[in-house]
């Protein structure tokens, strides 16, 4: 299966680093409520978490009772 790469350019307040450190902020994912047709986030934790962020593997639980697992192939925090 090819994987899905989503690619979004927006100027913000944040720092790159900050905008890196929410995203691994799990807590912060069941804020996300969905936006059709992409179902909103129940929980989300770490399967794999590696050192260096790359190959971190985050297992997620949609509110429609689906599931799926999001790996990190690239990580460039300062950018």
């Amino acid at each position: 299966m090819k994987p899905i790469t989503f690619v979004c350019k927006e100027t913000l307040a944040l720092t790159p680093e900050d905008v890196a450190r929410q995203i691994l902020d799990l807590a912060k994912w069941p804020d996300f409520h969905g936006y059709w047709p992409i179902p909103g986030i129940k929980t989300a934790e770490f399967e794999v978490q590696t050192p260096g962020i790359i190959g971190s593997r985050i297992r997620v639980t949609n509110l429609d009772g689906s599931n799926h697992v999001e790996e990190i192939t690239e990580w460039q925090p300062g950018h």
